[in-house]
């Protein structure tokens, strides 16, 4: 089965169960990142004598910018900075700066984060972007550079006041994507970081790449450690940069190269595809089947083309609550030696793109970045550390759960200066209605379906345990029916789109599942939802949803594409402005979780790691074992 007819396999578990699993599971992913950073940071600090690890601010007042400097470097790594090092630390990062051949990488990472590190912290905080990319060549010490970083920030003691992820194929990290208020370090090659400011990032959702791609274009500096081994992601570098500056960001966004060959980036892109508007464009909509292996071109040489490969003991479709792969899970593996395995009868799992279903992979699955599950009777079943052990835990009302995103919203607008009065008022009136679209029966069916005692208001968030059984409509998308209740009130077309947009399923195109007409994503014309009453004041009648606007040719994607092709916004900003609303959703969901029993019995994981030989030859010992 093909990725275009995944989509005719039915969802077994209800929506509520589904999205209280995924912020379950992005809770867990984002303390195992955290813990690992700590892990990091406390092997850092063991290292640093004592007498060294003093505290750089506490210093300032008394100090010019410039011996500030000095001492900054001479606290992160012994020495005093270069005289290259201190130009920087004063003017910023430029778009090029040339290296000596022969330089080590050490020297290289000093020379682009401490300037930018002293800068964002200290020198010129609101002048620099909040975020730096630092992109290491395909095949570089990765894990090195990350780690190296966090020594660094531990003897300045920024530990704390400094996010830093490492962006890898095996590593947990959305943790970064879930603050994007804070200061953050991302550390990875350009096969990840540039796929994911495509909007196609290699181990992203589709629902997630909206949220990769809003951040890694605003509000960001991009350091690539070596232009000359960027292969084709040095011409999409260029031509990314080019399209932000065209197009327009929410927050500066900057690249820097360096390079012993500054003249490199004149010629970048004579023999490789190109990354243009109409592009772009086309790689704004999510639902449209990517060619992954036309976004590997532009990130990465084919020689350098893997997938992710993790080993489970499945017979048969996994089921929802089935634990999500963890990041120590997945290994690495030439895209060459797995298709060899496929064509010899070896077969894997596949989460679908599109709808998140688990099926068979067949050939046209296998591109670069993807993410399979080997069938392995010995693996043994895999989960998380405790099944289901936090989610919601209370019946929260649609109103509260309303509010309480408004209020999130707010607080994050207040920490992200620079947005356009009306591009922050989008945002706040997309954060009160995003869940309106609750008030419907086959939603509130499914919330009271888990049993307890559910109170009779209307509900955003049921308290757990949640019922798992089949949705009375497959497909069911809430936030379709709180962009029609928007669209029939006369709301703000951005505003509107926000809404719709806030879980990633319903953006440019809105494609109905196989064989579900004439319901649209679990919709149907002629709808009858309850009024809704808000405590602003605000009353939304009762109605009959009308469908017609989202049916082909109704216009819903031209009218998002207009947006997209606004001056004021452009596919950066608007993607920026979903991530926004979507991070609100998050943190306000996230006020009611805690812990709650486990509705599973924990047993025990068996990942083991891949030998770097293993991983070179095309049979199952490449495979994790």
């Amino acid at each position: 089965m093909t990725s275009a007819t995944a989509a005719a396999e039915v969802p077994t578990a209800a929506e509520e169960a589904e999205e209280a699993a995924e912020v379950a599971a992005e809770a867990a992913e984002v303390a195992a990142e955290e813990v690992a950073a700590a892990e990091e940071v406390a092997a850092a600090a063991a290292k640093v004598p004592v007498a060294v690890a003093v505290s750089v601010t506490s210093a300032m007042p008394a100090l010019s910018v410039t011996s500030v400097f000095e001492d900054f470097v001479r606290v992160a790594t012994g020495h005093q900075p270069s005289a290259a090092q201190m130009r920087l630390a004063a003017d910023g990062l430029p778009e090029v700066v040339e290296i000596a051949a022969g330089t080590a990488g050490e020297e290289r990472v000093e020379t682009a984060v401490l300037p930018w590190l002293h800068r964002r912290m200290v020198s010129a905080p609101e002048a620099t972007p909040r975020r730096l990319v630092y992109v290491v060549p395909m095949h570089g010490p990765v894990e090195e550079v990350f780690a190296r970083i966090g020594e660094w920030l531990a003897r300045l003691g920024l530990a704390e006041d400094v996010g830093l992820h490492l962006v890898a194929g095996a590593a947990p990290g959305s943790g970064w994507q879930r603050r994007p208020e804070e200061s953050a370090i991302l550390v990875g090659t350009p096969d990840l970081l540039l796929s994911k400011a495509l909007m196609r990032g290699f181990g992203d959702s589709a629902q997630n790449a909206p949220v990769s791609f809003g951040l890694l274009n605003n509000g960001v500096q991009w350091v690539f450690e070596d232009a000359r081994r960027l292969g084709p992601g040095l011409a999409t570098s260029v031509e990314l940069q080019r399209l932000r500056d065209l197009l327009g960001t929410a927050a500066p966004a900057r690249s820097t190269w360096l390079s012993d060959a500054p003249h490199l980036l004149e010629t970048a892109g004579a023999t490789v595809p190109r990354l243009d508007r109409d592009a772009l464009r086309t790689l704004f909509d999510t639902t449209v089947e990517p060619s992954g292996v036309g976004v590997a071109r532009l990130v990465c040489d084919q020689a350098d083309w893997t997938v992710q490969i993790a080993r489970r003991n499945w017979e048969s479709t996994p089921s929802e609550e089935e634990p999500r792969l963890r990041g120590d899970e997945l290994r690495r593996v030439p895209l060459a030696d797995v298709r060899q395995m496929l064509g010899a009868g070896m077969w894997f799992w596949i989460r679908d793109r599109l709808d998140g279903a688990w099926r068979h992979a067949v050939a046209e699955d296998l591109t670069p970045g993807v993410t399979l599950v080997r069938h392995d009777p010995e693996a043994g079943p895999a989960q998380d550390a405790a099944p289901w052990a936090f989610a919601c835990t209370a019946w929260v009302s649609l109103d509260q759960h309303l509010m309480e995103t408004e209020e999130e919203a707010r607080d994050l607008l207040d920490s992200l200066p620079g947005l356009l009065a009306d591009q922050q008022e989008a945002v706040r009136l997309a954060a009160r209605y995003h869940d309106l679209g609750k008030c419907h029966d086959v939603f509130q069916e499914m919330l009271r379906g888990g049993g307890g005692d559910p109170p009779d208001y209307l509900l955003a968030k049921s308290k757990a345990p949640f019922s798992t059984g089949q949705r009375r409509r497959a497909y069911f998308r809430h936030e379709l029916v709180s962009a029609l209740i928007l669209m029939e009130g006369g709301h703000p077309w951005l505003t509107t789109y926000l809404v719709a947009a806030h879980h990633g399923h319903v953006r440019v195109s809105v494609r109905p599942g196989r064989d579900e007409a004439p319901l649209i994503l679990g919709v149907l014309d002629g709808d009858q939802i309850p009024p809704i009453e808000l405590s602003t004041g605000e009353r939304f009648p009762a109605q009959r949803l009308q469908t017609t606007d989202i049916e082909p040719g109704g216009g819903w994607t031209e009218r998002v594409l207009a947006l997209v092709d606004r001056e004021d916004l452009g596919p950066f900003r608007l993607a920026y402005l979903e991530t926004l609303v979507r991070v609100s959703d998050w943190r306000s969901s996230a006020r009611h979780d805690g812990p709650v029993e486990a509705l599973a019995p924990a047993l025990p994981a068996t990942p083991a790691a891949l030998s770097p030989e293993a991983a070179s030859s095309p049979s199952a010992a490449a495979l994790p074992r």
